[in-house]
């Protein structure tokens, strides 16, 4: 009997986070029924359902373990779709400033003259001349 690989197992993100949620409600209530036949003296019953607790627990930690997997596959794939955009907009930005560094202002008209803008500090030492 082989076990069966979790690679193998086609889940998506919410049918792990249903299983992980099933199967700690099974690892409670079987827990529960194993206290109360043993209090009841039914040592055989209680027994089953202390080993379904067990198994369920078990399955509990896999179905974590493979919900958290897939929950980080997923964030990687939104925060690389939006990194991407991000890239984009910044890989523009540094062209467009090379660009006019390499050829001048590119939103001049062909008619009018560019308009300087002189700094307070110049427009102070014309005053003091």
């Amino acid at each position: 009997m082989s076990i069966i690989s979790m690679d193998k197992v086609n889940m998506t993100e919410a049918t792990a986070r249903f299983t992980f949620t099933a199967a700690c409600g099974l690892s409670i209530f079987a827990a529960a029924a194993a206290m109360i036949l043993r209090m009841r003296s039914l040592t055989l019953p209680a027994l089953l359902f202390l080993l379904m607790a067990i198994a369920g627990c078990v399955l509990t930690l896999v179905a974590y373990k493979r919900y958290t997997m897939l929950r980080q596959v997923r964030w990687r794939n939104e925060l690389k779709a939006s990194e991407d955009e991000l890239n984009q907009m910044l890989n523009h930005a540094r062209m467009t400033e090379l660009i006019e560094h390499v050829t001048g202002p590119l939103n001049d008209t062909a008619g009018e003259q560019p308009v300087s803008v002189q700094s307070p500090m110049k427009e102070q030492e014309v005053a003091q001349r």
